[in-house]
């Protein structure tokens, strides 16, 4: 059974920079599968690195990158500083973080939350779009609550 309640999270996005051209030119160079290869590495780093210690969790897979909530701002920003560590200089693999904090619509079944919606969802997603590969891109509401 589906329920909606309200809860305040620090939303996060995260995407493979370029993953369509990365698609296509690893398909022209090996086939398809070696893109699939490098899918499954970035999913398993980047889940591993959210879901560590149940500091964050993951809501949806987006297929070339994750939405999460994470209840502590500081914990949200030393995750995607440590995303951003563990790939950085590698040959294939670059991504870009975007956050906002605040209350959200929470879409759950009696085990998992399903889905989040509102402003800060959107807020958080325009935030990855600013950013570049490589970067994290953070509103002033997680700045200040991660930083003080």
């Amino acid at each position: 059974m589906r329920q909606e309640d309200t809860a305040v999270f620090v939303v996060f996005f995260e995407d493979m920079k370029g993953s369509t051209v990365l698609k296509e030119r690893m398909a022209e160079k090996w086939d398809e599968e070696a893109f699939q290869n490098l899918r499954r590495e970035h999913d398993a780093l980047i889940a591993d690195i959210i879901t560590r210690d149940h500091g964050g969790e993951i809501i949806k897979s987006r297929g070339d990158g994750f939405l999460a909530v994470f209840t502590k701002p500081s914990t949200a920003v030393e995750r995607a500083i440590e995303i951003q560590e563990k790939l950085h200089g590698h040959p294939d693999l670059s991504v870009r973080i975007g956050m906002d904090m605040g209350e959200v619509r929470v879409e759950s079944d009696d085990q998992h939350k399903r889905d989040v919606f509102g402003r800060h969802v959107d807020w958080a997603a325009r935030a990855m779009e600013l950013a570049d590969g490589g970067h994290i891109c953070v509103t002033r509401a997680v700045y200040t609550d991660a930083f003080s």
